[in-house]
């Protein structure tokens, strides 16, 4: 088994990138059994941790399907001694997976691109770093602000 950095934005654009370096499609589609991209982001400070609501254009940033009238709750670090003023105290990572499958093998050797292989991926389950940043929100890990700063939302 072989591990290996590539720069890309997410895991399909790995694809891409081992094309880009002149490994063939069918060697690709052959070999490959996965690729994972990962960021990193802030945790919240657990002295100082808070809640607050999003407002309607941070819903809107972060695209998300809210009813009407319904309020989204998130925390945040006031900053305190232990953080050093920051809210924020260590980092955790969130990931991207992308198992490849037949039909992720069928799309490399017929030439898709990174999105073509990205919508096939998630229709298969593959959750984001978009998805993966988001759950971090939700589960009070870390911050709005980190995750529109760290997925480029």
């Amino acid at each position: 088994m072989v591990f290996s950095t590539l720069h890309t934005n997410d895991a399909p654009s790995s694809i891409s990138r081992l094309t880009d370096l002149g490994v063939e499609r069918f060697l690709i589609s052959s070999t490959v059994v996965g690729a994972m991209a990962q960021r990193l982001v802030r945790r919240i400070c657990p002295k100082c941790v808070t809640e607050r609501f999003l407002e309607p254009d941070e819903i809107a940033t972060l695209r998300l399907s809210v009813p009407s009238g319904k309020r989204v709750k998130v925390k945040e670090g006031e900053g305190c001694f232990e953080c050093r003023n920051t809210g924020y105290f260590g980092r955790t990572g969130i990931f991207e997976i992308m198992p490849i499958d037949d039909a992720l093998k069928s799309l490399i050797i017929n030439g898709a691109d990174s999105p073509e292989i990205k919508r096939e991926a998630a229709k298969n389950g593959m959750r984001t770093l978009r998805q993966s940043a988001l759950r971090k929100l939700a589960e009070g890990i870390t911050t709005f602000e980190e995750v529109v700063r760290v997925t480029g939302l």
